[in-house]
């Protein structure tokens, strides 16, 4: 043993760095993270020892004859170690609700991507003007949308037919179609609405 060590009994451990050390000759308890263990000496019987701790404070330690505290310190790291294994082996993890989980983002952007997709996809088919809608592929369905709409106006009485005042310019107007879609993106029908220009009109 170095000349500049000194003996002490393990009592207890310091922030998992370090241990505290009682000194039986100074009758302390220090911290101490330079340590060698001797678990060949048994310790001594001395009863009850009264110790200072160098916190001020005063307590009892009360020694057994015949007992090793080096066993007692390794059954007792054995049976926390078994009761770790035991928590975990019960442990079971908690699987949140269905409901509540949410959507990664990922296929967030996919499902974003492909409404996208599909609405511009509807607005190349959307024609803009009334020649467009009849020289396109889907000129029968739209012709058929206006026919509906001129009928729809004519049912409701919509307008009158009168002759203009001299001098004077009919309102312009002007067809709108749309295409309206299922959510699965097939067609559910084609609509043409005759609208006027509301900025032609003059006092």
């Amino acid at each position: 043993m170095d000349k500049k060590s000194k003996k002490g009994i393990l009592v207890g451990y310091e922030n998992w760095d370090g241990y505290r050390i009682w000194y039986p000759d100074d009758n302390k308890i220090l911290r101490s993270r330079d340590i060698v263990f001797d678990e060949q000496v048994l310790i001594p019987s001395r009863g009850i020892v009264e110790i200072k701790i160098d916190e001020s404070t005063q307590t009892e330690i009360e020694t057994h004859p015949d007992h090793d505290d080096s066993e007692e310190v390794a059954a007792d790291e054995e049976g926390a170690c078994r009761e770790d294994e035991s928590d975990q082996s019960e442990h079971f993890p908690q699987l949140r609700d269905r409901s509540l989980l949410k959507t990664p983002n990922r296929f967030q952007a996919s499902t974003n991507f492909a409404m996208s997709f599909v609405y511009k996809m509807e607005a190349a088919k959307t024609p803009e003007t009334y020649r467009q809608a009849l020289e396109s592929e889907d000129r029968e369905h739209w012709k058929k949308a206006m026919d509906a709409e001129m009928k729809s106006f004519a049912e409701n009485e919509t307008w009158i037919m009168q002759d203009l005042p001299p001098g004077k310019k009919a309102v312009a107007c002007k067809w709108v179609f749309k295409i309206k879609t299922n959510p699965d993106g097939s067609i559910e029908r084609y609509k043409a609405r005759l609208v006027a220009k509301g900025f032609t009109q003059r006092k």
